[in-house]
């Protein structure tokens, strides 16, 4: 909001909303946000336990010259869910983050992603490997 003379959220004009629940605004209009919808992920075993038993520390969405990728960090290891084929791989990183940190923080910037969790040294990825 502005700081527009009157108070816009008590009196919205005709061509605003004042609050919108479970929506999105798309192409200029308001509507329902897409419903959730469950898919099958394939797992390697070593991957689904760190997974589902590890600790979160943080993802993004990272799209490189070898697809679109959701990378999660998690127990100090980064993991990769490519979205075209739904399969959740570890990324090999010479150095793993500290388990013990709250957060690893991610950052894109041309073909790269470099995810850093304040400890231990960045990690840069290309692609699907890592530095």
């Amino acid at each position: 909001m502005n700081c527009a003379a009157t108070n816009r959220r008590v009196n919205p004009s005709e061509d605003e909303v004042f609050l919108l629940g479970n929506a999105t605004v798309r192409g200029g209009w308001a509507e329902t946000r897409p419903a959730i919808r469950s898919v099958n992920v394939a797992w390697d075993a070593e991957v689904q336990v760190i997974f589902e038993n590890g600790r979160m520390q943080g993802s993004c969405f990272y799209s490189s010259s070898a697809g679109d990728f959701v990378i999660y960090a998690v127990d100090g290891e980064l993991l990769a869910l490519d979205l075209a084929t739904m399969r959740m791989r570890l990324i090999d990183i010479k150095r793993p983050f500290s388990s013990l940190s709250p957060f690893v923080w991610f950052c894109t910037r041309n073909r790269y992603l470099i995810a850093q969790d304040g400890i231990s040294p960045p990690v840069v990825i290309n692609g699907m490997s890592a530095t």
